[in-house]
């Protein structure tokens, strides 16, 4: 069998200079040698490692009294409730943080996409100008066609008065010459300049 001898009192590494298991362990028999559990403390980080948890325990409860082991358990609780409580807090803010970082992500989309749709807005409106400018160019169009097809029916209808008129002029012409008896149908056909066939169908309805 080993015995090792340490003195307590000549270990005097502060928590943050604590690096190995051994040291880990002398500064907490010295820590819960010297302190009590009514005295506010704050435990240093490397208690948290599961084997400490039990080692911390275990010193302590071996040298309480019944009074102190109560406050000791009471204590730890709260300890760990403390710890629970913040560890929840860092989770809630971590997802705060990504859900505001997935917010501004998606602002940033719908900011994107209302500039696109603006664009697009935008290049809808100039199309649709065009195309009133192409149809109110298509209309004059078709006005200046009704125009011109109305300008050309008027000539037309006019030409056909002319040509009935002279058709008129030349039948009672021929008519006079017929009922003058001076000239034959020949005489008259060559001086009307019209078909003698013409002249003997007008010569026939007298």
């Amino acid at each position: 069998i080993t015995h090792v001898i340490v003195e307590l009192g000549k270990f005097n590494l502060r928590p943050e200079e604590v690096k190995t298991d051994l040291d880990k362990l002398l500064y907490t028999m010295k820590t819960t040698e010297k302190t009590s559990v009514l005295e506010p403390f704050n435990p240093p980080e490397f208690w948290d490692e599961e084997w400490m948890k039990a080692a911390v325990e275990e010193l302590n409860l071996r040298g309480m009294t019944p009074q102190e082991r109560f406050a000791y358990e009471k204590a730890l609780i709260k300890y760990r409730m403390a710890a629970q409580y913040t560890e929840e807090l860092e989770q809630e803010k971590a997802k705060a943080q990504e859900e505001a970082a997935k917010a501004q992500q998606d602002a940033a989309k719908a900011q994107e996409g209302a500039v696109k749709a603006q664009e697009e807005a935008n290049k809808a409106k100039e199309k649709a100008a065009r195309a009133q400018q192409e149809t109110t160019r298509a209309q004059k169009e078709a006005t200046r066609a009704q125009q011109e097809a109305a300008r050309v029916q008027q000539e037309k209808a006019e030409a056909q008065r002319v040509l009935k008129q002279q058709e008129e002029e030349t039948r009672r012409a021929i008519i006079k010459m017929l009922s003058s008896g001076l000239l034959s149908d020949e005489q008259i056909a060559e001086f009307q300049n019209i078909p003698l066939s013409q002249v003997q169908e007008i010569k026939r309805t007298l």
